[in-house]
């Protein structure tokens, strides 16, 4: 954890293993828009924001800006070796304070065209193996990547089960039982994902909602606030999540799902 999670560490264990890493400083940065300020062991993107002048603030840290669309490969370790879980494609959902706060990912298809090139999944995959034996970490993780073309960067590893667990969850085995098993040293064959794809999105609240009206909530509505509990506007409310065909008719699935569930909750506030 101190090795993976300190940022001053990780870019230097990325740059010993030759693995591609944006820079990081913690010292003033010359031009301000080619960096962001980050919190050390954050998560969510809700604390990414655009580089400040002079140091960065005690806790937090700059990292370069690098171009890509945001993956991520989820494996479970056992120490020494991984085995690929699944790669996802994940999306932002800024708000105004917010730029590059944490949407959703969803996984494509089996038969579908894959998302990443095989090179640069390859590649990924050695890096996040040089990763596990240096460091002995075990258990489910993922990495997130920015990828242009057959380029990419290792911007964080995330040594726990992660936000896309909503999204890879859907085999026999569930994928705890598996993380368990490697935590204690065994890496356990998981059988192929199900067919369609998968998506899963937070959906974040547009209104304060004080209290939370009680609602016979749908099957696909996970983390579901208690009834009479308060949500602020801008926090998260619940967590979404759909199959499809594909990846694309999985997100617009999600994206009709939160429109129906926004507004079910405006009525049964507006009754109340």
């Amino acid at each position: 954890m101190a090795a993976l999670k300190n940022p001053m560490r990780f870019a230097a264990l990325c740059g010993r293993l030759r693995i591609p890493h944006p820079a990081v400083t913690r010292d003033p940065v010359r031009d301000r828009r080619g960096w962001l300020l980050k919190r050390d062991g954050g998560s969510g993107g809700s604390h990414v924001r655009a580089a400040t002048a002079g140091k960065a603030p005690p806790g937090a840290y700059f990292q370069q800006r690098v171009a890509g669309s945001a993956h991520a490969l989820s494996f479970l370790a056992d120490g020494r070796n991984l085995s690929v879980v699944g790669i996802t494609a994940q999306w932002s959902d800024p708000s105004p304070i917010r730029p590059y706060r944490y949407g959703g990912a969803v996984e494509e298809a089996r038969d579908a065209p894959p998302l990443l090139a095989t090179s640069v999944v390859e590649a990924m995959t050695r890096a996040a193996r040089a990763i596990v034996a240096e460091t002995g970490l075990r258990g489910l993780a993922s990495a997130d990547i920015l990828v242009e073309g057959e380029s990419w960067w290792l911007t964080e590893i995330n040594p726990r089960p992660g936000a896309t667990l909503d999204v890879l969850d859907r085999r026999a085995r569930p994928l705890l039982s598996a993380h368990i098993a490697a935590s204690l040293g065994t890496l356990v064959t998981l059988d192929p994902p199900p067919m369609d794809a998968a998506a899963a999105q937070i959906c974040y609240a547009t209104t304060n909602y004080a209290p939370v009206p009680s609602l016979c909530w749908p099957e696909h509505v996970r983390d579901r606030p208690r009834a009479g509990s308060s949500v602020a506007r801008g926090a998260p409310l619940c967590t979404i999540v759909a199959t499809g065909r594909d990846a694309d008719a999985a997100r617009t699935t999600l994206r009709e799902r939160a429109e129906r569930l926004r507004a079910r909750l405006d009525i049964e506030g507006t009754q109340r």
